[in-house]
């Protein structure tokens, strides 16, 4: 009898170890939880975009497809703030407490207020969602702001805080971008 108990416990133990090791796997393989991003875009030089261009006609068939990369290649200080320019180009960018502003001529413009609310917005356009799900070759994107730019190029956006822009076509549907892969840190 008393090896039978001993035997008994020993089951127990090995079947609860087996228990804690198979929880402890699988909360380490469980995605983060996700935190609120400071910036909407972040900003970096090395970091990158890289996104798939497809162009339709009227009728929905497709007429062009390419692709193209954009990457924060250097800064500069502008009344002692850092600033960022992609692609060697001489506009610069910064994030602010109030989102990510353009540099023109050294006056700053708000393009992309963040943290926003539905309704809010800038002189380039307005969010209609701060919550949107949106799938691209670069993966499910949750938590996503929707901001329509109006009346400039009359283009639906989609952000990802922490990420940048995933998803962008004009209202019509006719030309579409894509994030493919990117690089954030």
């Amino acid at each position: 009898m008393k090896h039978l108990n001993q035997s008994f416990v020993i089951i127990i133990i090995t079947i609860f170890s087996l228990l804690i090791i198979n929880c402890n796997k699988e909360s380490s393989t469980s995605p983060p939880v996700e935190q609120t991003a400071k910036e909407i875009i972040p900003l970096k030089v090395g970091n990158y975009w890289s996104y798939s261009r497809t162009l339709y006609d009227s009728v929905g068939n497709i007429q062009d497809t390419s692709s193209y990369i954009t990457t924060i290649t250097g800064t500069t200080s502008i009344n002692g703030i850092q600033y960022y320019n992609y692609d060697n180009k001489s506009t610069y960018f910064v994030n602010k407490t109030a989102g990510y502003y353009i540099s023109e001529n050294s006056v700053d413009r708000l393009i992309f207020k963040y943290p926003a609310s539905v309704g809010d917005s800038t002189n380039y356009g307005k969010y209609t969602s701060t919550n949107s799900s949106i799938q691209v070759p670069a993966g499910n994107f949750t938590g996503c702001y929707r901001y329509e730019t109006v009346p400039i190029s009359d283009k639906v956006n989609y952000f990802k805080p922490g990420v940048g822009l995933v998803y962008a076509t004009e209202k019509s549907g006719r030309e579409v971008y894509q994030l493919t892969s990117y690089k954030v840190e």
